[in-house]
């Protein structure tokens, strides 16, 4: 299986490291890259070092501000067409929606609440709160989940 993980933030707190952590672990068993923003004192050197072997790391320099931009940066920085794509925050779901292909599955995490937005194009949402799961709106049809930090 090939999976994308994005978080495209510069920084290193719980939800760059969760995303590690689901990145790292499933790179012992399948192709598995994972996109981040360097800047801020976080460069591709400090993220390889938090990196399991086998796992990509596409870095999106913090240079790049405009989304246009960032989702083709992404795209062609891609060694392998994703079969699943696990966004954190908005700005990773701005880059799934992007790249969503009929035959992969966009799946977005929430940290905070169900925007929208965001979320909207999204095949399914995993809750880290019951409260989250209960605010999600009627209208969204994708699958949802808890799965707790």
């Amino acid at each position: 299986m090939n999976i994308l993980h994005i978080v495209p933030t510069a920084n290193w707190a719980g939800t760059e490291k969760i995303a590690f952590s689901f990145a790292n672990y499933q790179s012992a068993l399948h192709k598995v890259a994972i996109v981040v923003k360097t800047g801020n004192g976080f460069d591709k050197k400090f993220y390889k070092k938090k990196a399991h072997e086998n796992l990509e790391i596409i870095e999106v320099p913090s240079s790049v501000k405009n989304q246009a931009d960032i989702n083709r940066h992404v795209e062609k920085s891609l060694s392998f067409s994703p079969d699943i794509i696990h966004a954190h925050l908005g700005g990773g779901c701005k880059i799934a929606s992007y790249l969503k292909r009929n035959n992969n599955i966009c799946i977005g995490h929430l940290h905070i609440r169900f925007f929208a937005i965001h979320f909207q194009h999204m095949d399914a949402v995993i809750a880290v709160s019951p409260w989250q799961l209960r605010d999600i709106p009627e209208w969204y049809s994708g699958e949802k989940c808890l799965a707790w930090n």
